[in-house]
C-alpha cells in the first residue's frame, strides 16, 4: 500500500507477526553501521509484500514492496525469498528511512 506512512506499514507488518500470518525471513538483525537500529524483514502473504521494519528504542519504521512473483505462492518459499524479491527490494529499498530513524 504506497499512501500508508512508515509507521502504519510497520504497524501492519506488527500485527501480522502477532497474528501469526507473516512469514519472519529474519529478525532481530543489528545495523552494522548503526548499532542502535535493529532490521526486521518479513512477508505479508495476504498482500504478496516483502516487508522490512527498522527499530530504534520505541520507533518503528516500514517499507512493504509488492513481490511481483505468482509461483511460488508466497507461503510456499520454504526457502526464504526470491532473487526476484531481492531485486525489488534494491530498486525499493528502505533507505528512505534512514534520515528519519536518524533525527528521531
Amino acid at each position: 500500500m504506497s499512501d500508508e506512512s512508515p509507521e502504519q506499514v510497520a504497524a501492519r507488518a506488527n500485527a501480522a507477526f502477532l497474528g501469526e500470518t507473516a512469514i519472519d525471513y529474519g529478525s532481530g538483525f543489528t545495523d552494522k553501521e548503526y548499532p542502535e537500529i535493529v532490521w526486521s524483514m518479513c512477508g505479508l502473504p495476504g498482500t504478496n509484500e516483502i516487508a522490512v521494519i527498522a527499530e530504534v528504542g520505541n520507533l518503528r519504521l516500514g517499507k512493504a514492496c509488492f513481490s511481483g512473483l505468482v509461483w511460488p505462492a508466497m507461503i510456499d518459499r520454504i526457502f526464504g525469498i526470491d532473487v526476484d524479491d531481492q531485486r525489488a527490494w534494491r530498486s525499493n529499498s528502505p533507505s528512505s528511512c534512514e534520515p528519519r530513524i536518524r533525527n528521531d
